[in-house]
């Protein structure tokens, strides 16, 4: 059981493709998911981040800013490859979106009790 959150979803989904007999079943939670990130999500992100990625610019140089500016100046590339693969079908996960703990935090709960129960 696979449990994802945020940009470890786009971790997951290479991750499964590369030996699907690893996982049997996935919670990904608020998980970054290749069909999330199309043209126009990706130009919103930047927009978005372009703020806080200036401020970083012109601050001090320090392991959270350059943290950051390495994270910014790779997001298109790795963005654009992350939105052409494809989350494998026979891996569940079922209702995960990336708002799944506002959407269903009922979900979240009962598929990682069910993992912690798995790996029992």
């Amino acid at each position: 059981m696979l449990v994802a959150h945020s940009q470890g979803g786009e971790v997951a989904t290479y991750f499964v493709r590369d030996d699907l007999g690893l996982v049997s079943g996935a919670v990904l939670v608020d998980a970054d998911l290749p069909r999330f990130f199309t043209d126009p999500e990706i130009a919103r992100l930047v927009a978005a981040t372009k703020p806080q990625v200036d401020a970083a610019k012109a601050a001090p140089s320090t392991r959270e800013t350059r943290q950051l500016l390495a994270t910014a100046a790779g997001f298109v590339p790795v963005q654009h490859a992350c939105h052409q693969v494809s989350w494998p079908g026979t891996v569940p996960a079922e209702g995960s979106s990336h708002e799944v703990p506002a959407d269903r935090p009922d979900l979240v709960l009962t598929e990682v009790e069910k993992a912690v129960d798995a790996a029992r």
